[in-house]
């Protein structure tokens, strides 16, 4: 059993030699040459190396949370091969590698998220993170590494609220986790005029309180950067057309759909003619419509007075505020 041990373990230091050797050319190669692929590989790559190495040894010591280290090394090293994977492949008719670095990278930090929480709290296990007893550099390296979580935090703090009060006119609005607080008493300054937030938002609520499936919304388009798609955002719910320039994005080649789809929410809003706005939105499988302060401000008009005249008896009215009408088309017309 103990010349099996040793036999192994000399396979291992061998191909840990190895995988250190590979890793270290790639890097020199990638660094020196002139078809460089990219800044991020030297660097991943590095620590990848460090990563695996440690995890061996964790996964091959005697020590009693060597497995759980030896898992965390397995989160850091997939997270890690990831980093280095976006840098040399991609999906194909993607832009820029836009949606690769995007979906990937919301698992990248979701792995070292955890890998990072669990050694923290091994650190500080037992209080050996706070002793006094430690080595001169031992204590620089914690003092480092609080110095980095503190400056990392700061931005999730108080960059969010730096940036809502400069869209909001320096209103001051609380720290908070809920994502829709800074709705309330917020006035949008739309070119075509302003947006009581609280007041548009009702509609949205009754929507996510009662609304169950996916049933398709229509709602008011605006250019970007605007309050647009905001029942579609905070529902979740599927709606004609959303956002412009991110539907071109991803359907580049079908430009022209998009602007179609733009038209025929403009003829829904715009329309007198009844029929061809129940027509349309038949169509595109709509089941509710809503009427807010955005679609009374960009769709100014004749053509809102229909949906509680001519299409009555083809629409029915679910929520009402001051500000605020959905109506849901009945199943006959369907």
């Amino acid at each position: 059993m103990d010349l099996l041990v040793s036999y192994l373990n000399s396979v291992m230091k061998i191909l840990i030699l190895v995988l250190v050797a590979v890793l270290g050319g790639f890097i020199l190669n990638t660094v020196f040459s002139s078809d460089s692929v990219g800044s991020t590989i030297p660097f991943a790559a590095l620590i990848l190396a460090m990563t695996i190495v440690l995890g061996i040894i964790w996964l091959t010591s005697i020590r009693s949370d060597g497995p759980h280290l030896a898992f965390i090394a397995v989160l850091a090293g997939v997270s890690l091969m990831l980093v280095i994977g976006l840098d040399i492949f991609r999906v194909t008719g993607d832009i820029e590698r836009m949606n690769s670095v995007f979906k990937f990278y919301l698992q990248i930090w979701v792995l070292l998220a955890l890998a990072s929480a669990y050694l923290l709290w091994h650190i500080a296990h037992n209080n050996r993170f706070f002793t006094l007893n430690l080595a001169w550099w031992k204590k620089i390296w914690i003092v480092t590494l609080g110095i980095l979580i503190i400056s990392a935090s700061i931005y999730p703090i108080l960059g969010t609220k730096d940036r809502l009060r400069d869209r909001f006119n320096d209103q001051i609005l609380p720290l908070t986790l809920d994502g829709t607080a800074y709705v309330e008493g917020s006035i949008y300054h739309d070119e075509n005029g302003d947006i009581d937030l609280t007041a548009d938002f009702e509609g949205i609520q009754w929507l996510r309180e009662n609304v169950s499936g996916s049933p398709i919304i229509l709602e008011g388009h605006t250019p970007t950067y605007r309050w647009g798609s905001r029942v579609s955002i905070y529902t979740g719910l599927p709606t004609v057309i959303g956002w412009r320039w991110h539907q071109e994005q991803q359907r580049w080649n079908y430009r022209w759909a998009i602007s179609q789809r733009i038209a025929d929410v403009d003829k829904i809003y715009r329309t007198t003619k009844s029929s061809l706005a129940l027509d349309l939105m038949k169509s595109y499988g709509v089941k509710y419509v809503y009427l807010g302060q955005v679609e009374r401000l960009y769709y100014p008009g004749e053509g809102l007075k229909k949906f509680d005249g001519d299409l009555a008896s083809d629409l029915e009215v679910v929520f009402q505020s001051d500000e605020v009408t959905i109506y849901r088309l009945r199943e006959e017309g369907l």
